[in-house]
């Protein structure tokens, strides 16, 4: 299933825009507020943002603009009442793939969508959290814009955090995701490679301290 991020102040055309993209199969998360949306869109994979620009919160031109510094390849389109040429001009300079103007076509939105989301190839997935990217399919980290070489064991540990934001997970459950369940070796391992992801962090993001220690049960990343 697609999903879509939908970051529009108006409820009546959120929930029709929501409305027409289920129709066609899509998963849809909505945001009401720009600094919301942009939260949203730093937490999870989306294939396509849907946009409006007067937007509480944040302007929808600051969230486009950190949309495209984060993820440059996302797929997005502007829905906006700001219909104006100068308008248009500035959001494809921005990056935006298309601009829609309200009132729209209810045919024609799902026709573009059905027709971006063909020529855009699925970016890589990419995982953020704070100063860290990290990249699952490649293997890469990088911590406030420098590469972060991890061994094997210890990027599959921070990837099972980062990709359960506030979840705590037992020593036994990180020991089984970073050496399979075939190991013959202590869970103080564990925490032995907690306080080395750690100090690896730190030393390129001193302020970061967000892998927590819930004492009884284990570890979890925790939500910014």
């Amino acid at each position: 299933m697609t999903r879509i991020l939908l970051i529009e102040d108006d409820p009546h055309i959120a929930d029709v825009v929501a409305f027409l993209m289920e129709e066609d199969g899509h998963r849809v998360d909505r945001a009401t507020d720009g600094r919301l949306g942009w939260e949203l869109f730093q937490k999870n994979r989306y294939a396509l943002v849907i946009l409006d620009l007067g937007l509480p919160g944040m302007h929808g031109w600051e969230v486009l603009e950190n949309i495209r510094d984060l993820q440059p390849g996302q797929a997005l389109i502007l829905l906006t009442a700001q219909g104006e040429e100068p308008d248009r001009v500035k959001g494809l300079t921005l990056g935006a793939d298309d601009y829609i103007a309200k009132p729209f076509s209810n045919a024609e939105l799902k026709a573009r969508v059905r027709n971006l989301l063909r020529r855009v190839p699925p970016r890589p997935e990419v995982r953020v959290h704070g100063p860290i990217r990290l990249r699952p399919e490649s293997g890469e980290v990088t911590v406030n814009g420098g590469e972060l070489l991890l061994p094997p064991h210890e990027f599959r540990l921070l990837d099972r955090l980062m990709s359960h934001l506030g979840q705590v997970f037992t020593r036994e459950q990180l020991l089984e995701r970073m050496y399979g369940e075939e190991v013959d070796i202590t869970d103080r391992a564990v925490d032995q490679a907690v306080k080395r992801l750690r100090k690896k962090i730190q030393k390129r993001a001193p302020e970061f301290d967000g892998i927590e220690t819930v004492y009884g049960q284990g570890y979890r990343l925790r939500s910014l």
